[in-house]
């Protein structure tokens, strides 16, 4: 691994698939110094958490810690990052997420899934562009405040079998037109489903538990 320290015009750093790799290298910690970072791929690879300087990477656009199998930790720094707008950790060994995630005012697109110990969600109200969420996780309900995500254009929840209650739907979610709802453990859907104009896709198959289904 390199010294990144001597890369400070460095714009798209691409580590993926380096599965022996458990620990980046110790210059990492000086990000403050590759302010023109927009990419940063890690997928695959055997570190378990990322450096708090990460948080100096103010202009990153995406990162991608997908499948990194023994990451379980993101730093609380990620407030900071005010410009990423694609976080993907899909099949990560993430327990719980850092409050600061729901900061992340530019995020557009979230994947969680195949987060088999993720159990408890974030309060998302700051993240007012966010449009594509991905959660395949252990998680039992959504906080309240996806219902004022008006971007939002498609939620995601399939094979979350413990998942038991959607949140109130708000008029606010006027762009919303997948929702993915197959194989979870809900039991009804919400009576105001019918007001989601823009939605084109509601796929509940594999819920063996619904018992309702209002009118639309």
């Amino acid at each position: 691994m390199p010294n990144f320290s001597s890369m400070p015009n460095l714009e798209r750093l691409n580590i993926e698939g380096c599965t022996s790799l458990r620990k980046l290298h110790s210059s990492i910690g000086a990000f403050f110094e590759m302010k023109f970072l927009k990419e940063f791929l890690l997928n695959r690879i055997g570190i378990k958490e990322l450096p708090s300087s990460i948080g100096y990477l103010t202009s990153l656009d995406i990162l991608d810690v997908s499948w990194c199998l023994k990451f379980q930790k993101l730093p609380n720094s990620f407030a900071y990052m005010r410009r990423l707008r694609k976080l993907y950790m899909r099949g990560t060994n993430i327990k719980e997420l850092p409050s600061s995630i729901g900061y992340l005012e530019s995020l557009e697109a979230l994947d969680l899934s195949y987060f088999s110990n993720f159990e408890n969600f974030l309060e998302m109200e700051k993240t007012k562009f966010l449009k594509d969420l991905l959660v395949e996780t252990a998680i039992k309900e959504l906080s309240n405040s996806i219902g004022c995500l008006e971007l939002l254009k498609t939620i995601n929840l399939k094979y979350c079998s413990k998942f038991e209650k959607f949140p109130e739907i708000q008029g606010t979610m006027k762009c919303l037109s997948r929702h993915g709802l197959q194989n979870i453990a809900i039991k009804e859907l919400l009576n105001n489903i019918g007001c989601l104009e823009a939605l084109r896709a509601l796929n509940v198959s594999g819920c063996s538990n619904l018992k309702k289904f209002p009118e639309i």
